[in-house]
């Protein structure tokens, strides 16, 4: 029989998460997430995989994320994405970690928090008029992000229909136009289908 280990999951100090990150620091990594274009300024080179270790055994909790994020360290802001609870972010402060974005590996990470929020849909109008370059692709990466965990897989996420634009909502008619519109067969394909 096998046996599951439990974690106790804690709420350390900002200081002792802070801690221990600058104890896995690797100045190599830095370099070589440099290559990828990651921005190098304030990085650990920590791996996002020791990130989602770290965060496994933290606790969710609002004020941490936040303290985490204001610590402006790369990786400390994408541990604070990992712990922050999707009810508690307000669009405000959404808004303030996208005007701090600087590298796409922590708008990546970021806006998997930012999808599961009630309002990440609406960020995605907003944001993908902005200028700076780095909050436009959190608009992108909000339409792209692969999943959302906290619904179940195969079902569409809720949508409220008054904020999708009016250019965007599905066209009921259409399916009845497509099945009135001729079908167009080049010839070769036609002979091939005849076998001729």
């Amino acid at each position: 029989m096998r046996t599951h280990k439990t974690t106790t999951l804690s709420t350390p100090p900002p200081a002792e998460v802070l801690a221990r990150l600058h104890t896995l620091a690797n100045h190599e990594n830095v370099a070589g997430m440099a290559k990828f274009g990651i921005n190098p300024d304030h990085t650990l080179g920590i791996s996002i995989w020791d990130l989602r270790k770290i965060a496994k055994e933290i606790q969710p909790d609002h004020d941490l994320a936040i303290a985490l994020w204001d610590s402006g360290l790369h990786e400390a802001r994408i541990l604070g994405s990992f712990i922050m609870p999707p009810d508690q972010i307000t669009p405000e402060e959404m808004n303030a970690w996208a005007a701090d974005f600087n590298s796409w590996d922590v708008v990546d990470q970021v806006c998997a928090l930012f999808q599961e929020t009630p309002y990440g849909y609406q960020k995605v109008f907003e944001w993908s008029s902005r200028p700076e370059e780095f909050v436009k692709r959190a608009a992108f990466a909000l339409i792209a992000c692969p999943h959302q965990p906290t619904r179940p897989l195969g079902k569409p996420p809720r949508r409220d229909p008054a904020l999708v634009p009016p250019d965007c909502r599905p066209d009921p008619d259409r399916a009845a136009r497509r099945r009135d519109e001729p079908r167009y067969v080049n010839a070769s394909s036609l002979a091939r289908r005849r076998g001729t």
